[in-house]
């Protein structure tokens, strides 16, 4: 059984790099009612797999959890995608929802 959980890992820690990869773009809304402007992600599934200009970033990265690897500014697959929207509210940060990237 412990071998065979090893075998497995060591099959999903070697797929390829940009398998379902997810796209990002960061930006900042005005908010005269908070005082400073908003930061706000848009997260989309990358058009052929991030072979464009996109750059590959760390995300999310503290000393608590790991971060994940994404591409900024990439293409976004063609096709229709449904739009979802979060908020973490005032005071939480884009980081803390980061995880629903590939709901």
């Amino acid at each position: 059984m412990r071998l065979r959980n090893l075998v497995l890992s060591l099959i999903l820690s070697v797929t390829p790099a940009y398998a379902d990869q997810t796209g990002v773009r960061f930006s900042q809304l005005d908010a005269p009612h908070h005082g400073k402007p908003m930061d706000v992600a848009v997260w989309y599934p990358v058009d052929d797999h991030g072979n464009d200009s996109g750059r590959m970033i760390l995300f999310a990265e503290n000393p608590v959890f790991y971060g994940f690897n994404v591409l900024e500014n990439a293409s976004v697959a063609a096709g229709r995608h449904p739009l979802v929207m979060l908020s973490h509210g005032m005071g939480g940060r884009l980081q803390s929802l980061a995880g629903f990237r590939r709901a």
